[in-house]
């Protein structure tokens, strides 16, 4: 009979780096087998060890499996010394990494005068300060976050930064401020008067007025405006004064009132024959159905007072000027014979401030203004009137044989007329006779020359 092989014996031994660590498990079990007889049976004893001991045993095979409790890990490589296996558990050296740092902004861009709020982070291993700045100063912040509400004047950048073993690390954030929208005040008008408020026709009236406000553009009736200003109104009026900028619009208003000018001389209330020298006045609007006025006496002024005067309405075959000046009638081409306005005197005269109106009915050549046929010192003057014919060939002012002199001026004129000709003349003989012109002044024959017309 063989006997059995000899005993193996396999000692294992199993330890920690440190005092704190530990091997898991705790304790390990060994089966010791052993041969007894040829018939080769296994008996097989079971054995505990406990970390931190030796434990030898006489063993046939075993498998001992160790697990290093985390974090520590089996040291490589392992020891085997003289039959004594050592095992050995321990925390490896940790992999530190820079520190992780972020910095947003909870608006890039921001007026002047408005909050900007700051988020962070700084976190890692071993980071236990993070440091603020902006460039010109900074400070430390709690970790491993935060935030920082500002109000800045001026576009900054802003850097959040920390340090460990690895190293330091940053990240900044700029926050860009733009100058604040300046600031509108709407306008006020504070005042706004007229002084005087009420002014005789031909009178002054000085606007003025305060308005506060940024920057307000100013206009009076739609027109741009500074105060104080001076109106000479015709008439009645309303001045609007208004103030606007962005912030809004304003306006306000006073009235003008304009009284008529005491008027002096003498009041015609119907076109006559004017034989005394003087003043004269139109106190109504008068119409005729010839003409309106004869002017047979010198120096004569004759204001229309703002009225009008209608002319021809009768019509006819004969001219008939609305105000005329003649010692006879002329009895050619065209024939003005028939009125009963003839005189001798008709120098110094002057007609201004008001309307003439040729009727539709009037007679063909029915001039607005006639003078001539006359011994004359002076030619007359002629202002401010508004005219408006359109019969066949009518003019605004048509002379013959008076001195020069004449003035007439500031006149508003509506010639409509389409036709120059008289019945029966070709249109070159009216063109040569100067039919259709707007003014006609002939020669000056037997009277002085005294200085030119003004027209």
């Amino acid at each position: 009979m063989s006997m059995p092989p000899p005993l193996q014996t396999r000692t294992w031994k199993f330890s920690a780096q440190s005092s704190n660590q530990s091997l898991s498990p705790s304790s390990v079990s060994f089966r010791t087998c052993s041969r007894f007889s040829v018939l080769l049976t296994l008996f097989c004893l079971s054995a505990s060890w406990v970390f931190g001991q030796t434990a030898t045993t006489n063993v046939s095979s075993n498998v001992v499996t160790v697990t290093c409790v985390s974090p520590a890990v089996p040291a490589s490589p392992v020891s085997n010394v003289n039959g004594v296996v050592t095992v050995v558990c321990q925390i490896p050296t940790p992999v530190v990494a820079l520190p992780a740092v972020n910095i947003t902004a909870s608006s890039s861009t921001i007026a002047a005068g408005e909050r900007v709020t700051l988020n962070y982070t700084a976190a890692g291993t071993s980071v236990t300060r993070a440091i603020y700045s902006t460039g010109t100063q900074s400070s430390s912040v709690q970790v491993p976050s935060g935030s920082i509400t500002l109000t800045p004047e001026t576009t900054a950048v802003y850097t959040i930064s920390a340090t460990n073993s690895a190293g330091s690390a940053s990240k900044s954030v700029t926050v860009t401020v733009t100058p604040a929208a300046p600031v509108v005040t709407a306008p006020v008008i504070t005042s706004f008067t007229a002084t005087p408020a009420s002014v005789v026709a031909g009178g002054n009236s000085a606007l003025s007025w305060t308005v506060t406000g940024t920057s307000p553009a100013i206009t009076l009736n739609g027109a741009t405006a500074t105060s104080p200003t001076t109106k000479t109104p015709s008439e009645t009026t309303t001045y609007t004064l208004q103030a606007s900028n962005s912030s809004g619009t304003v306006s306000k208003a006073v009235t003008v009132t304009v009284t008529p000018a005491p008027v002096s001389g003498v009041a015609l209330t119907a076109c006559q024959d004017i034989t005394a020298s003087g003043t004269y006045y139109l106190a109504n609007d008068v119409s005729s159905a010839g003409t309106c006025f004869g002017i047979d006496a010198n120096n004569i002024t004759l204001n229309l007072n703002g009225h009008t005067i209608t002319y021809g309405t009768g019509g006819g075959n004969s001219p008939t000027p609305a105000i005329e000046g003649h010692d006879s009638w002329w009895t050619g081409s065209p024939n003005y014979t028939g009125s009963s306005y003839v005189g001798t005197a008709h120098s110094g005269l002057e007609v201004y401030g008001g309307n003439i109106v040729q009727s539709t009915n009037s007679a063909t050549f029915s001039d607005v203004f006639a003078f001539g046929q006359g011994t004359f010192s002076s030619a007359p003057y002629i202002h401010d009137i508004t005219a408006t014919f359109q019969n066949t060939g009518a003019q605004f002012y048509n002379s013959a044989y008076l001195p020069t002199g004449a003035k007439i001026e500031n006149n508003t004129i509506y010639d409509n007329v389409t036709n120059i000709q008289q019945p029966g003349q070709g249109y070159l003989s009216a063109r040569a006779q100067f039919n259709g012109e707007v003014i006609y002044i002939s020669g000056q024959e037997n009277n002085p020359v005294t200085s030119g017309d003004t027209i």
